[in-house]
């Protein structure tokens, strides 16, 4: 029968575990799985939250993907009582070509990411706000984002305070052009996200202050005070103008080549990019 392995280290570089089965619990019930769902859960450790997830929902399938076979050696349990229920899969969740094997399962669903205090803050981080970040515009654009429930540094080890989000796509995204040119607008005008729009127009090329006759909104705003919607707009703006630089669409080498976060994951399951 599987029981909990209390994690006493760390267990791989910057990782944060899950250590406590009352707020696995906690946590699971805050996320009011419906019955039948298939999660995909992503570094489950030992399994607290996985033996949560078996016996505190009717979930019909649940694919735990863990990059330590240490861990995975811990799981074996759970897998021969889940009737079935538990699938591990062996495989690094940072290469893209891993999420071949559950791409069926990745089209516009929830994503619920467990985030420390420092990367909390950038997902929360409104327009103004110096924690501003080019991932938290991102999201925007595709998906609301919300804390479901903070819970305490004692059930984490590494002992740290976390909170659990809720990522639900939108509907109607706000980003209508290049997702390649969204992104490249954001990373180069939050170089220096304190300035003028007005100033930071020409980073784009060079040239490029010319795009301001055609921009809508005030220009004198600082760059951290910008909506997705303002980035939407200068993309597609600056996606046709004949001045565009071709390196642009260079700069993004194939998808199976790269390591990327896990935030980087959620926004390419998010707009199709896999």
């Amino acid at each position: 029968m599987w029981s909990p392995t209390v994690i006493k280290r760390v267990m791989g570089k910057q990782r944060i575990s899950l250590n406590n089965m009352k707020v696995a619990i906690e946590a699971v019930k805050t996320l009011k799985v419906p019955n039948d769902a298939t999660i995909v859960e992503i570094s489950p450790g030992v399994g607290f939250l996985t033996h949560a997830l078996l016996n505190h929902t009717n979930a019909r399938k649940i694919i735990a993907l863990e990059n330590d076979k240490r861990y995975v050696n811990e799981l074996s349990t759970l897998v021969k009582e889940s009737d079935g229920r538990l699938e591990i899969l062996n495989i690094d969740i940072y290469k893209w070509d891993t999420y071949d094997h559950i791409k069926t399962h990745l089209t516009h669903i929830q994503i619920h990411p467990w985030e420390e205090e420092k990367a909390a803050e950038k997902l929360l981080a409104k327009e103004g706000e110096l924690q501003r970040h080019k991932l938290k515009i991102e999201l925007e654009a595709i998906a609301d984002v919300e804390v479901l429930k903070i819970f305490p540094e004692k059930a984490f080890y590494p002992n740290i305070q976390c909170a659990l989000f809720g990522v639900t796509p939108l509907v109607e995204p706000k980003l209508q052009g290049s997702w390649h040119t969204f992104e490249f607008v954001i990373k180069t005008l939050m170089s220096r996200k304190n300035a003028k729009v007005i100033e930071m127009l020409s980073t784009l090329g060079a040239g490029a202050n010319t795009l301001a006759k055609d921009l809508s909104f005030d220009l004198n705003i600082p760059v951290r005070n910008m909506t997705a919607e303002n980035y939407s707009e200068l993309s597609i703006i600056f996606d046709k103008w004949p001045f565009k630089p071709d390196y642009i669409d260079d700069i993004y080498l194939p998808p199976q080549k790269h390591r990327k976060s896990f935030h980087s994951l959620i926004i390419n399951m998010y707009t199709n990019k896999m």
